[in-house]
Formats: C-alpha cells, sequence, structure tokens
C-alpha cells in the first residue's frame, strides 16, 4: 500500500508572504488543520499548522510577557524564537521551516510510523522536487478501512515468500537469519544481523512488497554500535 494511492491530491497552500491571518481564513474555509508552505516555483518551504498559531499573542499568549515575568530565567534561543513565531505578521516567520517529506512510493505503513514518531497530523509527498500531495493520519485510516482481511489472509503466504525471497537476494542480509511470519498482512520479522544499521534495510525491504500493511522487528545484531 503506497502513498501515492490514498494521499490528497488538490492541496490547498499558501505562499511564505501570505499574511498569517490569511492562512488562518484558508484553513478555516477548507477545513484543515495545515497548509503546505510553497514559492512561486512551486518548492516546498514549511508547513503552517493550527499547532503554530496557538500562542499567538492576538489571543493574549505572549511568550514575551512570560519571559520578563521571570526575571531569573536565564533566555534561550527557543524562547525568543517562540516569542518572534507569536507576533509574526507573515507565514515566512510563523511556519514550521525544518519538515519531513515523503515520496509517492513511500508505502502507507512508513508514513505512518513517521507521523508516530514527529508526532505531526500530515506529511508534504514530494515528486520530483515539488509538492505533489498531502499524506494525513485520515489518509492513513482510509488505507486501514481498505484491507479486506478475507483477501489478506489468502495473500499472507504469497507475502510470506516475496519478503523472503527479498531478504535473501539483499547482498547485505543474505547472511543474516530470520523467522518471518505474516497475519493478515503484517510482518513479524524476528532474528539476527550483523550490525544495528541493518535493521531498517530488512524494514524497508519487508515493506516493499506489495500487500504489507506494517513490519514489527524483534532483531539483535552481532556488533553492537560503541561511542
Amino acid at each position: 500500500m503506497r502513498v501515492k494511492d490514498f494521499m490528497t491530491r488538490q492541496v490547498v497552500s499558501v505562499t511564505p508572504e501570505h499574511s498569517v491571518r490569511h492562512a488562518a481564513g484558508i484553513m478555516l474555509r477548507h477545513g484543515v488543520s495545515g497548509l503546505p508552505v510553497v514559492d512561486d516555483a512551486g518548492v516546498l518551504r514549511g508547513i503552517l499548522t493550527e499547532g503554530d498559531l496557538m500562542r499567538r499573542s492576538e489571543l493574549g499568549n505572549d511568550p514575551r510577557v512570560d519571559m520578563e515575568a521571570d526575571m531569573e530565567a536565564v533566555p534561550r534561543a527557543e524562547d525568543g524564537h517562540r516569542a518572534a513565531k507569536a507576533h509574526a505578521w507573515c507565514v515566512h516567520d510563523a511556519m514550521t521551516k525544518e519538515v519531513r517529506s515523503v515520496s509517492g512510493e513511500t508505502t502507507i505503513a512508513e508514513a505512518a510510523r513517521l507521523m508516530d514518531e514527529m508526532k505531526v497530523r500530515r506529511l508534504p509527498v514530494m515528486e520530483q522536487g515539488h509538492l505533489a500531495g498531502i499524506v494525513s493520519r485520515h489518509d492513513v485510516l482510509k488505507a486501514f478501512a481498505a484491507i479486506n482481511p478475507r483477501r489478506s489472509r489468502v495473500a499472507d503466504h504469497s507475502i510470506l515468500l516475496q519478503v523472503q525471497t527479498r531478504l535473501a537476494s539483499n547482498p547485505v542480509l543474505r547472511a543474516a537469519r530470520f523467522e518471518v511470519k505474516v497475519s493478515e498482512g503484517v510482518v513479524h520479522l524476528k532474528g539476527r544481523v550483523r550490525h544495528p544499521d541493518d535493521f531498517d534495510l530488512a524494514r524497508i525491504e519487508a515493506e516493499s512488497v506489495l500487500g504489507v500493511v506494517c513490519v514489527h522487528l524483534d532483531l539483535d545484531s552481532d556488533h553492537q554500535h560503541t561511542d
């Protein structure tokens, strides 16, 4: 299950030069909680979410007041940044600039893992350096609801064979020892690899098999990371 099959393609966006008030109005009109920010060339520059607008000075949430009230507090860079966002007029200064994106070929399982890990509700989908869509938690739910349990049980054996083949064909992983189990599209990988860096490689190989819903790892390594 790939992001491209469930993502929202008709994306409402704003530019860095838009005002935050204008962006808030767009969110309300379209019933969305976040807007990708793209420049005139269509390049993603950031994302503006409801969370970015929760501590606005207009609402009485002024970080500068808190900073001035606590005379003993040591000023921190993040405090100044938060205060600047609270008073920012344009989207560029209020948006979140560090944004993780995925491609249309990314699996729904990987997108869901990233959203959970990063505590975000959506991820921009990029193709050839330009915004192609948005995948959200709602899209993950659509993918989950689309799974036919009866069909997935029939397909489990096929998934098992394909996962085993991919693991055995990978030059880094072929010497590893895996026990693979599949239940309704959920792959359980147990075994031992040479290095902890191989954990993600094994997961990616399993996720690349059509029909895989998610991958659970129970792996050990021969070599542990050392400082």
